[in-house]
């Protein structure tokens, strides 16, 4: 009963962590605004579009999308924050001298102009990409807070110099962006690059070729898939058009891992609360009709009820507590190896702990008020008269 006791408050300790973690990462701000953003992707060069007539396509797309009624701005890219992956390219910034074995690699997308406005990500610093900054233009970047304070702290990112291998050409920085969150909820901020996509041949990333649409929207994104469809469909009625979702949607993915982890944990832990519980009944119960003929002569010798309530609920509280301690030994040395999946809470958080603690001694109490209570009941002489 003790074991039962132990892993029972184990995993309900790692249940209640992952819980909390899945509700902290719901708070934790990830540097845009999922909310009403619609989502969907179409691959042009699978479909055999050049890079110029790709681009092409691409313009004329975004002008239908924006003169819809309820779309409110849209944007392509070729990925977006708290996605599935994404290319990154290895940078060059001017001025910046790397160390022996530096990685120099940074996540990069590919956008068009008002990708900021549309993802609600703001520009600290400097401008947007507008549709004149084209192939023919001088190539222009944005990086991230993160980006300037690695490679250029304490100076002005304006104006500065950066070389990409995926093109291998020198981009100068126009505008400084906040930090988002790229890859995972938890990571800390990270440098992060934004390339016009029309001053790119989208044909030198092969892995990224997919592009996606991004539509800030009035109300439920979801009710404008038909039409962000059916647009794409007014210029090519061959294209497929796929992983339509909402923005929102796509972001709980980067809590997935938390959410999946309490459930499964969590329903282990309750099974395991339960045989704990049965266990705790089953023992006292067994024990107490063990000492019935004691608790006679205890009663005529005159134990109150309240003397034999305190006598079995002593029993079985003393084994829940040995049971709590070592279950709580345990947790605080197995749960440190949860940090990394925990998201703002810590893997020995202080409310997590006491409240299952006392959850399980209320459970464990319950169990034994069972028993506790016949004893209570029992008649002194039929007592003495038990074998």
């Amino acid at each position: 009963m003790v074991a039962q006791i132990s892993l029972s408050l184990l995993l309900l300790i790692c249940a209640g962590l992952f819980i909390r973690s899945f509700l902290s990462a719901q708070q934790i701000d990830p540097g845009f605004n999922p909310h009403n953003v619609l989502t969907a992707s179409y691959d042009l060069f699978t479909a055999g579009y050049s890079d110029e007539k790709g681009a092409e396509f691409d313009r004329q797309l975004v002008a239908k999308l924006e003169a819809l009624p309820g779309i409110q701005s849209v944007a392509l890219s070729n990925r977006i924050q708290l996605g599935f992956g994404g290319p990154s390219t290895s940078v060059k910034p001017e001025g910046y001298v790397s160390q022996a074995n530096e990685l120099m690699e940074t996540p990069v997308a590919i956008v068009t102009p008002n990708y900021p406005k549309t993802m609600q990500i703001p520009i600290v610093k400097g401008r947007d990409f507008t549709p004149q900054d084209t192939a023919s233009s001088q190539r222009v970047a944005i990086v991230s807070e993160a980006f300037v304070n690695r490679y250029w702290p304490h100076q002005e990112a304006l104006g500065k110099q950066l070389n990409s291998d995926l093109t291998n050409e020198w981009f100068t920085v126009v505008g400084v962006a906040r930090d988002t969150k790229v890859n995972n909820l938890n990571e800390k901020p990270t440098p992060f690059l934004y390339l016009p996509q029309y001053q790119i041949r989208r044909s030198t990333i092969p892995s990224t070729s997919a592009t996606i649409i991004i539509a800030r929207v009035a109300g439920d994104p979801l009710n404008f898939a038909k039409t962000v469809e059916n647009a794409v469909h007014e210029l090519n009625a061959e294209l497929v058009v796929f992983e339509v979702n909402s923005l929102e949607t796509s972001e709980q993915f980067a809590s997935f891992g938390q959410r999946i982890a309490g459930t499964f944990v969590g329903a282990f832990g309750l099974l395991a609360l339960v045989l704990a519980a049965v266990g705790i009944y089953g023992v006292t119960a067994y024990t107490t009709r063990q000492r019935t003929h004691e608790i006679g002569i205890r009663m005529t010798l005159g134990a109150s009820k309240q003397d034999i309530l305190r006598l079995v609920l002593g029993h079985g509280l003393r084994l829940t507590l040995v049971g709590v301690v070592l279950g709580l030994v345990a947790s605080f040395a197995l749960t440190r190896y949860l940090k990394s999946m925990l998201l703002g809470v810590t893997s020995t958080d202080a409310l997590t702990f006491s409240s299952v603690a006392i959850l399980l001694c209320a459970v464990a109490l319950f169990a034994c008020f069972i028993p506790a209570r016949r004893a209570m009941r029992l008649d002194p002489m039929v007592a003495l008269r038990y074998e």
